[in-house]
């Protein structure tokens, strides 16, 4: 995982890390190394019509 979030930061990509697996949602807790990480992109805009992607 960690991997993947540092791939995500030299190109400046939001990354977002929701939680490590478990029996229940905060058995595994949301921390990385220490981290929560909460950056999420921002969402494209499809216009349907058009097939054109656009971002917010």
């Amino acid at each position: 995982m960690c991997e993947i979030r540092d791939q995500c930061q030299d190109p400046e990509v939001p990354f977002f890390f929701k939680q490590w697996g478990g029996y229940t949602p905060k058995a595994g807790g949301r921390l990385l190394e220490g981290e929560e990480y909460n950056s999420m992109p921002i969402p494209a805009l499809v216009d349907s019509n058009h097939g054109i992607s656009m971002v917010a």
